[in-house]
């Protein structure tokens, strides 16, 4: 009795090229994951001891934001002051974008579009991690007003000869309309005036609105 020969399974030239297909999608999918692991531990990482060693080193009025302060900057940043689209009426995230914007430098070499997505990385894998409070101090610390001004308490006690936590409500409102642009609002007192009374005026809407 003869015995049974058993031949090997054919695969057809389609299954072949689908096989290759899904390991060169293996190969590739592991190589970007390497690729954006690297990036992450060269380029982003090294911005979260950034943001731990800038929190311990702030000034303690800005660990401690007055609340005067604190609802001036959440009115800078709602809908009222920014644009009318949707993604400008979310405050948590011009908070977050803000906090980015002042942390995040750009080297020359980087392109603005490099700039963009390596911000957006930032915002989003370590800015939308932190609580406000962390935030808030961030943004008190790092505002640059002149080129030897740099956070609130220091350009306050430079403009009102005070500190934060003993300026009025219109005050805090006018440090806080001065951070949109300290060149332009310097110089506009008009302007600033405008600005300031802007603020106040969409705080109070804000405090409406939560009511």
């Amino acid at each position: 009795m003869k015995a049974k020969t058993i031949t090997p399974k054919q695969h057809s030239p389609l299954n072949q090229v689908i096989r290759i297909i899904l390991v060169l999608l293996i190969v590739l999918i592991i190589a970007i994951g390497g690729y954006f692991t690297y990036y992450y531990w060269q380029n982003i990482r090294p911005y979260q001891a950034i943001i731990q060693q800038t929190l311990t080193n702030a000034d303690k009025e800005h660990k401690n934001l007055p609340p005067n302060l604190q609802t001036m900057l959440t009115a800078s940043l709602s809908c009222s002051v920014q644009t009318k689209n949707d993604w400008d009426c979310n405050i948590e995230a011009n908070l977050d974008y803000r906090v980015t914007r002042l942390l995040v430098t750009k080297p020359e070499e980087r392109k603005p579009l490099e700039q963009q997505g390596f911000e957006i990385m930032v915002n989003n894998l370590l800015i939308t991690k932190l609580n406000n409070k962390d935030k808030y101090t961030l943004i008190a610390e790092l505002t640059p007003f002149t080129a030897n001004k740099i956070g609130y308490q220091n350009f306050s006690q430079y403009y009102f000869d005070k500190s934060l936590s003993q300026l009025t409500l219109a005050e805090s409102a006018e440090l806080i309309a001065i951070t949109k642009s300290p060149s332009y609002y310097l110089q506009n007192k008009e302007k600033l005036a405008e600005q300031r009374e802007k603020l106040l005026k969409n705080r109070k809407k804000l405090i409406v609105n939560s009511r």
